[in-house]
Order: C-alpha cells, then structure tokens, then sequence
C-alpha cells in the first residue's frame, strides 16, 4: 500500500517473484471491470465495482502479492483483511517520480496524490509494516519487506 508513486509495483512485482507466487496489479483489474474515465480524472474506481473486482481475481489464485488495494477503510471493512506492507513517500518525492514517469499530466497526479493520501491515511495506521521510500533505493526497500517478511525485522526510518 502507498499513495501513488510510492514504489508499490516495483516492490510488489519483485515479491511475487521472489516468491513465484501470483502478481496482481489493483488498478489493471479494476479498469478492467469498472468502466468509466475516472482513473485519467484521477479519481478512485466506483464502489462496489473496485472492492468486487479485486476480491473476484483473488478467487483466481491460491497465493498472491496484491499490489495497491485497499486504499480506504470502507474496503479494508469490504475485503476483510489489512494490508501488510505500506510504503512511505513524501507529497513531494511522488511528484518528482510522477513527473519523471509522465504518465498522467502533473496536475491530475498532484489531485490523485493528495485525494488518496487523505483516503488512504487510516489504511496505513493499521499496516502491520512501514517502509519510507523516499530516501531508499528500490533494492534496499526490496531488502526492508524481505528482511520484515522472513526475519520479523522492522525497517528502520533513517539511512
């Protein structure tokens, strides 16, 4: 879990990797199954349609890193389990990564980085690991979850 450009699928996708276990990216389902153009508005997916199109391809596979979900209380309360991991960036540091990655225009990414860090702030209270980001490189993060999964070691919050 993190606010957008926190580092999620680059961490994510090295997990289930890692653990040759199943990727699944949060956003890809859900524009897969909730139409609409709220995603380039910078919006959140319509509920319920998010919270039942990730809960559908979980269904899919025995073992799975879920990559960006949930990213509000009232889906932690729908899907029934918390996120293990969330990843800590500065508004600042996502920006700077939003605009080297150009994927949306700045100021829509500005709109989603604040809407989602409000929405998501109660998510990250009960994720049951933080990991700051923001001065990590992507393989030290990758070296926090692992050590924090298979050595219960807490990641420290400075270099």
């Amino acid at each position: 879990m993190g606010i957008p450009n926190s580092g999620k699928t680059s961490l994510s996708t090295r997990l289930a990797e890692h653990y040759g276990v199943a990727y699944l990216h949060s956003s890809s389902i859900i524009k897969a199954s909730c139409p609409g153009d709220w995603m380039e508005l910078g919006e959140m997916a319509p509920e319920p349609c998010a919270t039942t199109a990730v809960l559908d391809a979980i269904e899919q596979s025995s073992e799975w890193i879920l990559d960006g979900f949930p990213r509000s209380e009232r889906q932690v309360r729908s899907a029934g389990f918390v996120p293990v991991i969330y990843l800590e960036v500065t508004r600042a540091q996502a920006l700077r990564r939003a605009e080297k990655r150009a994927r949306m225009p700045l100021p829509v990414e500005a709109y989603r980085i604040a809407q989602q860090r409000r929405l998501i702030a109660p998510v990250k209270a009960i994720a049951a690991c933080v990991i700051q980001t923001g001065w990590r490189t992507e393989d030290e993060v990758f070296r926090a979850a692992i050590d924090w999964l298979e050595l219960e070691k807490q990641p420290r919050d400075y270099p």
